[in-house]
């Protein structure tokens, strides 16, 4: 659970957020399944906060690529 959790922290360092975004909720899953100590509650609301703030990037980078996107075929229809 540690091991994936920091090699999701690595991965958003380098900006590859969806594989970042996967390993988060891979090691959100393992955290539950051992969540009966109160380290690993917070563990766990750590692993879910990172992984909404990813989700958060990753649905701003889509909603900019749209964007971009819509101006490009407004731009060829004119």
């Amino acid at each position: 659970m540690n091991k994936l959790y920091l090699l999701a922290n690595r991965h958003r360092d380098e900006h590859d957020y969806l594989v970042a975004h996967a390993l988060y909720g891979r090691a959100l899953e393992a955290a539950q399944k051992v969540a009966a100590s109160e380290d690993a509650l917070l563990l766990a609301a750590r692993i879910r906060n990172d992984r909404q703030a990813i989700s958060a990037i990753l649905q701003g980078e889509i909603n900019r690529a749209n964007k971009t996107e819509s101006e490009e075929l407004r731009a060829v229809a004119r």
